[in-house]
């Protein structure tokens, strides 16, 4: 989100519950590894070393690293974190089914266009970033050539 500010609201509308899926995926990450507690930042520690130039907006952290930590685990603040005992919290934890996948034997063949001009690598690797946007015309031109003749 932070590198795309114009998707931010669909984003967050999409996902509105990624900070509870998280927590899940990490507290079941615990009792596969037999951890006896997560630690997690309180929305103050991560402000205090956030970005002062950016215009962060407080409900977001309180919401991500405060109200998801409490809102279905017990949690106890220690300082700057929120402590949570695995043991304890083991029965709110929706711990995936295992399962398997049968895959016939057969060829597939992917096709995958990987023509990132004016999208990829924009204010991340400049140098990349004109590169893509030069040649993805020539190179987007010559792979559909390609799959015209190969039918």
């Amino acid at each position: 989100i932070s590198r795309r500010r114009q998707y931010k609201t669909r984003i967050e509308n999409r996902f509105k519950g990624w900070p509870y899926l998280l927590l899940n995926s990490i507290l079941n990450f615990a009792l596969e590894n037999q951890l006896s507690q997560v630690c997690i930042p309180s929305a103050d520690f991560v402000l205090q070393h956030s970005d002062p130039s950016r215009n962060v907006q407080r409900e977001l952290f309180d919401r991500i690293y405060d109200r998801a930590v409490t809102r279905h685990y017990r949690a106890s603040r220690e300082g700057n974190w929120w402590v949570i005992d695995v043991a304890e919290n083991r029965s709110r934890v929706v711990v995936p089914e295992p399962k398997t996948e049968t895959i016939t034997a057969g060829k597939t063949i992917c096709i995958y266009h990987d023509t990132e001009s004016g999208l990829g690598h924009a204010g991340i690797d400049r140098e990349l970033a004109r590169f893509a946007n030069q040649t993805a015309p020539q190179y987007l031109r010559r792979m559909l050539d390609i799959e015209a003749r190969a039918g």
